[in-house]
This record gives C-alpha cells, structure tokens and sequence, in this order.
C-alpha cells in the first residue's frame, strides 16, 4: 500500500483513474493535506536528479509507491478465479515482494557493473588492452592481451559481487536487530488465499513512533525485509554518478616530489587535521576514494533515515557494518585470487 511522500500516513492510493486513462487525479493525503505523491506524474530524469539530490521523498516514492495500482472511480473490488483481489476494471494488484526482488536484482546488476569497472580501472591503470611487447621484446598476440584482461575483470566482478552482497547482508541483518528490539517490525496476524498478508495486528505507540503511533506509520504496515537492501541500491545512485565521472575524467595528481595530497596553499588545514593529513602523504592514501566512500556512507545513512524509525547512531551501525564487511571480503578475495 502507498504512502505520502511528505509526511508517511498510509493511503489507498496515489492516484485516481476516472473513464479516461490520461483523465487522472491525484490524491489528498488525509494527514496533512497535500498530494500523495507528485513523483508519479514525474519522468525518469526528474526522478533521477532527486535522487542525487537525496530528497527524502524520492525515496518513500521509489519503495513505496512505485508500482502501485491506482484507484479507479466508482470500482470496487472482485475477486478472481485464483482468490486475488482484482478492480473492476481488470487490474490485477500487484506483488510487492516479487517486483521489489526483480528491482534488487536488476539495481544490483547494475551498481555491481559500475563498481567493478571502476575498481578494475583503479587496479590495473595501464590496462589499455591494444599491443604491448613481452619482456624480450618480441609483441604478444591482442588476443591474448584480450583474454588476459578479461580474466582481470571477471575477478575484480567477482570480489565486487560478494563484497556487495556482503554489504547488502550485513546492513540488513543490523537494522532489522534494531528494529526487533524497539518493537517496531509489523506483525502480521495471518495471510489471504492469494498470499497477501492481513492488516498489521496492533498498533503500538513511543517515542520513536512519534505522537501518532505507530499505527499511523505508512512504512510499518507494510514494511519488509528486503526494502532496507532495495533503498541502499537506490542510495548508491549519486556515489556511481561520481564513480562515473572519475572513470570518464580520472583526477589530475598534483606533480608533488613525495605526496599524493594536494593541499593549496590558500586553503590551509586546521592544526588538527595536519596530523591526519601527514598520515596520507606517508601511506599515499588517494583523496578521491575516501571522498566517494565518505558520500556513499552519508547517502546511505540518509537513506535508512528516511525508511526506518531508527536512532541515527543505530543506522551509523548499520551502514558501518556493512563497509566494514564489504572491505573485508575485498581484501580477502583480493589476497586469494592475487
């Protein structure tokens, strides 16, 4: 079921569909009395641009309404042979669960598609696959070449994928231990004949649940599991925007004689970060990697704010344990497969 973009009350709809298709009304959302959802009458560029923004309601929009049927004027609702509620116009409901894992799969096929291009791109720099000699000077045959550096990507795909699935996993299980401890999952009483599940059985009211309750919370009554790993693939849309820029126009590294870090000298650092600076210059740390990692975390975190009713040091733990999984699979696949 939708909710409103703005303020998380349920709704029944969206949007109204009257003899026309073109001939549509937005709703009301009962709360506080603004549209719905406007992002439905929005093109994919608009969409997209919101979410490198990180507007808040692109994503309650992109998990929680996208795809949901409309209500159509002076149709009830029927029942089909199979026991599926379906409006009297012929429009099936649609299963959220099956198109929230086809979403998962196809987001996740692509995020793991950017990150393994700029990975292989920051491992293997010079791997401009068009000639090379061998060491006693004598060229080697461009297939090999083809073959060898494909073999270098099918690895870097490979720790990519198991360190996002890693991530995904981990971050998942994290929040919903912090869901089940605030008490704040939906219980369902039982399910349908056509496997939806029944209402939210009982409501609940605190202070994380804010004055309403809990029972006035959109997101709760028709929460699950795997929307935590479909809003982080939503969030990763501005850190792959920046990977791609980086991969089309590789930063220039300042020519200095022992340093990676380019600091100007008309913006001085504060004195306690000169330390940390120091510590960059030794180990050669690259700025634009922990910039990306940095707005990955930060949009990730945002993200989960807006989903889940958690304290934000509890989605700080999540989002962390995730990195740190991800980074751990990376070094041990990397260190097996080197």
């Amino acid at each position: 079921m939708p909710i409103c973009v703005h303020c998380d009350y349920p709704a029944q709809a969206v949007y109204t569909v009257y003899q026309s298709v073109r001939n549509t009304r937005l709703e009301l959302c009962a709360r506080c009395s603004r549209f719905t959802d406007p992002l439905i009458e929005h093109p994919l560029v608009l969409i997209l641009l919101d979410l490198v923004l990180l507007k808040p309601r692109v994503f309650r929009h992109l998990v929680f309404n996208r795809n949901a049927p409309p209500r159509r004027a002076g149709a009830g609702k029927e029942r089909d042979t199979e026991g599926r509620r379906v409006s009297r116009g012929g429009e099936k409901e649609v299963d959220r669960s099956r198109i929230i894992w086809q979403t998962i799969l196809r987001l996740g096929l692509i995020v793991t598609l950017v990150e393994s291009l700029v990975l292989y791109r920051q491992t293997y720099p010079s791997a401009i696959p068009g000639g090379r000699n061998d060491e006693d000077g004598s060229p080697v045959f461009i297939g090999d070449v083809w073959l060898e550096e494909l073999g270098k990507l099918l690895t870097v795909g490979m720790v990519t994928l198991v360190g996002n699935i890693g991530q995904h996993l981990t971050t998942t299980w994290i929040s919903y231990m912090f869901l089940r401890r605030i008490g704040w999952l939906p219980q369902r009483s039982g399910h349908t004949s056509g496997g939806k599940p029944n209402e939210i059985a009982g409501k609940k009211t605190g202070s994380a649940g804010g004055t309403l309750g809990w029972g006035k919370d959109g997101r709760r009554r028709d929460f699950r599991v795997p929307m935590i790993s479909l809003t982080l693939l939503y969030a990763s849309v501005l850190p792959l925007c920046l990977h791609l820029v980086l991969l089309v126009w590789p930063p220039i590294i300042a020519s200095h004689p022992d340093s990676f870090l380019y600091i100007p000298r008309s913006l001085p650092l504060p004195t306690w970060l000169e330390p940390l600076a120091t510590t960059m210059q030794r180990e050669k740390i690259d700025e634009m990697w922990i910039s990306t990692h940095l707005l990955s975390g930060m949009s990730s975190g945002l993200a989960l704010r807006v989903l889940l009713p958690t304290r934000p040091w509890a989605t700080m733990v999540a989002v962390l344990g995730g990195w740190i999984v991800k980074a751990g699979v990376h070094a041990g696949l990397t260190m097996s497969v080197s």
